[in-house]
């Protein structure tokens, strides 16, 4: 019996008549069951490939329906038949054609069957075609293969055109944000289109999508979907939430967009996109940030719209002013670096020079040799003498570090490490090597920034000692992602 997926077909098997016959042709199909009207008894059956059809456009790896017509103008079939439903980019319909379906039956007449297009099929005009295996006993083969009509093979691929993660900042009293737009684009074959849905995987009434459902056009630009945020009713703190744009037709086919909302003071790291508006005179946006001295924060900011001018001021804890620059109005972006005085939390405040307009800024750092990996050498310091190094980190970072003493060194080998009060780390987790070397990874520092000692003693006194000090600190960042201020 059947070991294919057959939707639809003449509900009797066997030559008895009945009005869902009818249906079907009548009784010249029923003869066909076993034989030809006219056929002999000891004939070979003669099995005719007579139509196959199906949709004139299919995607790949999807599902769609064909229906075949396999007739038998010789003598009884014995035994099940195999036929294939075949895709091919010629006339020439054989096996080695991209099979979509196979039929193992022994019922004649006309049926659906169910195929699957690869996702490997090349997205070229392609004919529908039929292949039947010859059957038991089966001579003549010459109708053992039929063409269909041509059909288009798609494939549709959505995707985020610019899939950074998205983040707003707004404080309590202010108006609503903006609608922020994200676009979707299909990058699979011209002319085709993907519909997809929009789902929220964790819950989030602060934001709205606008529309839930679109589609996508392929070789054409996409359509936009608005994200609107909704504060008024949150209290401080950060929100966050991922929303999925999938194709409704394949669950596989779908793209991740990370979302998040802080009400309250706006903060960003290094590598972050920021994008803001100053619309009338008294207007301020401003963020905090963290900073190690020597830090360079560089700014590239486009000022293309309006007639604004920008002036950007860092300032310390205390509100004194540490750094002004000015971005004048431009068509063209205006870079400019600002080289952080002390280490600490900062404020970026970004207000107009003159007129008003959208900006847009994009920031970058480079940090100074204290808070990078780096190797300091020492040579032939006394019994009683300690070496400080300095490492510059930021709040989140980890601290790997470690002495390798020569063959010379006829001392006890110790380090310490020493935070920005003063504070005094536990170096109990010291591992030791053979050659008497000493290194400690992976500690931590949440909030902790600033001027970290690393301190090496215990030298022996001889002037050929020496010790090779290797500081590896692992900063975060630097970010990825934009920033939309009110």
């Amino acid at each position: 019996m059947s070991r294919s997926t057959i939707l639809a077909r003449s509900p009797a098997r066997r030559p008895a008549l009945s009005s869902s016959w009818i249906r079907w042709g009548g009784a010249a199909i029923a003869a066909a069951l076993l034989a030809a009207p006219d056929a002999r008894a000891g004939d070979p059956p003669n099995l005719v490939a007579k139509t196959i059809s199906g949709p004139g456009q299919v995607e790949v790896d999807s599902k769609v329906l064909a229906t075949v017509r396999i007739e038998n103008l010789g003598g009884p079939l014995v035994g099940d038949y195999t036929a294939h439903v075949v895709l091919s980019q010629d006339l020439t319909i054989d096996l080695n054609d991209p099979i979509v379906a196979t039929i193992e039956d022994d019922f004649i007449g006309p049926q659906s069957v169910l195929c699957t297009i690869p996702e490997t099929l090349p997205d070229v005009k392609h004919v529908w075609g039929l292949v039947i295996e010859p059957a038991a006993g089966e001579v003549e083969l010459s109708d053992n293969w039929g063409v269909g009509q041509f059909v288009d093979v798609i494939f549709v691929d959505l995707e985020l055109e610019d899939p950074t993660p998205i983040e707003a900042f707004v404080r309590t009293t202010e108006d609503l944000l903006e609608p922020i737009p994200v676009r979707l684009v299909n990058v699979g074959t011209p002319e085709s289109i993907v519909v997809f849905s929009t789902t929220l995987l964790s819950p989030a009434p602060w934001l709205e999508i606008d529309p839930p459902n679109s589609f996508a056009v392929g070789g054409q630009p996409g359509n936009d979907i608005f994200l609107q945020f909704d504060h008024s009713a949150l209290a401080t703190g950060t929100y966050s939430t991922t929303i999925r744009f999938q194709n409704i037709y394949h669950e596989a086919d779908f793209v991740d967009l990370d979302v998040q909302l802080t009400v309250g003071p706006a903060f960003f790291v290094p590598g972050h996109r920021i994008y803001g508006q100053i619309s009338h005179e008294g207007d301020i946006d401003e963020l905090e940030f963290d900073a190690i001295e020597g830090m360079k924060l560089r700014l590239k900011i486009h000022n293309s719209t309006g007639t604004l001018s920008t002036k950007v001021t860092i300032l310390d804890t205390e509100g004194k002013v540490e750094l002004t620059k000015t971005f004048k109005h431009s068509k063209d972006d205006v870079k400019k670096t600002l080289k952080m005085k002390s280490s600490g939390r900062k404020l970026m405040r970004i207000e107009s020079a003159k007129g008003y307009g959208q900006y847009a800024i994009k920031t970058q750092r480079k940090l100074p040799k204290q808070g990078k990996s780096h190797v300091v050498k020492l040579n032939g310091l006394g019994q009683n003498e300690t070496y400080e190094a300095e490492v510059l980190l930021l709040p989140g970072a980890k601290l790997d570090f470690g002495a390798d003493p020569n063959a010379k060194f006829t001392g006890q080998l110790e380090l310490g490490l020493q935070g920005p009060a003063g504070q005094v780390y536990d170096m109990s987790g010291l591992s030791v090597d053979p050659q008497g070397g000493k290194s400690i990874e992976g500690l931590e520092f949440d909030d902790t920034m600033g001027s970290f000692r690393i301190l090496v003693s215990g030298f022996g006194g001889g002037k050929k000692e020496k010790v090779k000090l290797r500081i590896l600190p692992w900063q975060p960042g630097p970010a990825k992602g934009k920033i939309y201020l009110d």
